[in-house]
């Protein structure tokens, strides 16, 4: 997609304004990578084809061993591959939407659970690193629930590689947080602010 619609750029690092007059410097060649660069429809569109992905692994992995939980290695290993892909020298995504896809054909009843209470943790703590991609930790307590050890091991292994990719941007945000020196109330309210006006992604 990237070389379709911004050809010679290189998107494997991407500058995002932190909405505090700073950058947060996001590395990976996925969806919003795309979108900076060429506006939203084509960072929804590529979001689109990574979430269908997931769906397509899980789903080939159902009808060639119906009868096995094939289709959890499916889930997660795609995921795996997203992020850290051999033909793009390891440099991929951050997984969320091949993991979303995978999701859906797994327990579709986990994605809007697990989405909407990270949504709603982050929005108390006014962090937005948990209101925009804490949805798989509430994954492996959703399982934990509701299904058995290996959709647990399936969540663990979501988890591990997606807060690995993105170790560097918790980083930059955490350390953010503490340079602003602002209280929780205000935060909450710049991520609510930020979160209704869609920043960045309506300007184009």
């Amino acid at each position: 997609m990237a070389r379709v619609v911004a050809p010679g750029e290189d998107i494997t690092v991407t500058e995002l304004p932190d909405g505090q007059g700073g950058v947060t410097q996001m590395t990976g060649t996925g969806a919003t990578a795309v979108a900076f660069r060429a506006g939203p429809k084509w960072g929804c569109l590529t979001s689109f084809l990574d979430i269908l992905k997931g769906v397509a692994a899980v789903l080939v992995a159902q009808a060639i061993w119906p009868d096995s939980r094939a289709y959890l290695v499916a889930g997660a290993t795609v995921v795996w591959g997203h992020v850290l892909p051999v033909y793009h020298r390891f440099v991929g995504g951050k997984g969320m939407s091949p993991y979303l896809g995978g999701l859906l054909m797994i327990d579709w009843l986990a994605v809007p659970v697990t989405t909407a209470s990270g949504m709603i943790a982050g929005l108390a703590l006014g962090d937005v690193l948990l209101a925009y991609g804490s949805g798989p930790l509430f994954v492996v307590g959703w399982f934990a629930w509701r299904a058995d050890t290996a959709h647990v091991l399936y969540a663990l292994a979501v988890n591990a590689v997606y807060w690995w990719s993105i170790r560097n941007e918790v980083r930059q945000i955490r350390r953010q947080r503490v340079e602003a020196g602002l209280s929780i109330t205000e935060h909450r309210r710049q991520l609510w602010s930020s979160m209704r006006d869609g920043g960045f992604w309506t300007e184009r």
